[in-house]
């Protein structure tokens, strides 16, 4: 994945493409390194809070593009897009994330947006 990186100030751009990464490889230990030890993770398709190690990707095929990354301080944020292949058939959707990381450039938070709509309808 090329960095599309605006200002990189150390590690919170770092983090986030990397999350990207590894999310799009499958990778699951590779993802739970990543994270701090008690790390909050929200994404918009949990009903609830997970905590970092538990980010399991659990689609078939993935790719994951970046489209920027701004970073000041301990935070990154990022705008990209989704393609995968799923039991249910595709998704296409473009995405922005944010991250926080700890002073040894772990992710302490991690925030994922996106319209949810299109893949799981409200009733």
């Amino acid at each position: 994945m090329a960095s599309p990186t605006a200002e990189i100030d150390g590690s919170a751009a770092a983090a986030l493409e990397a999350y990207c990464a590894q999310f799009a490889a499958r990778r699951a230990e590779a993802l739970a390194d990543l994270f701090a030890e008690h790390a909050l993770v929200e994404i918009p398709l949990l009903d609830h809070h997970v905590r970092g190690a538990e980010v399991v990707p659990t689609l078939d095929a993935c790719e994951v593009t970046l489209k920027s990354v701004v970073a000041a301080g301990s935070t990154a944020m990022g705008e990209g897009q989704l393609v995968a292949q799923t039991s249910n058939g595709g998704l296409d959707f473009d995405f922005a994330i944010v991250v926080q990381v700890d002073d040894d450039g772990r992710i302490v938070r991690l925030s994922e947006y996106f319209d949810t709509d299109p893949i799981k309808p409200l009733d």
